[in-house]
């Protein structure tokens, strides 16, 4: 949580929206750079494949997420 914010905060000192740093952070820290830096500690972090709960649980966000941006407006920043 701690670097979401700080990421959010150079975003917006940079002229960037705050989500934008957030994002970027999550993808930092998520497990695309510590695959590619340190692929042993990667595989003992994340050693296992998703359970089925948390594959329905994930393929549920996925589909409010599509709802959601279905529903965006992008006009309205421009009115």
């Amino acid at each position: 949580m701690l670097a979401a914010r700080a990421g959010g905060r150079l975003a917006q000192r940079r002229g960037r929206l705050a989500a934008v740093g957030k994002v970027v952070i999550g993808i930092l820290l998520g497990p695309a750079l510590p695959g590619a830096l340190a692929t042993a500690l990667f595989g003992l972090v994340f050693c296992c494949a998703a359970s089925q709960p948390m594959l329905l649980l994930s393929l549920v966000g996925l589909l409010l997420m599509l709802q959601i941006g279905l529903g965006f407006d992008l006009a309205y920043p421009n009115e």
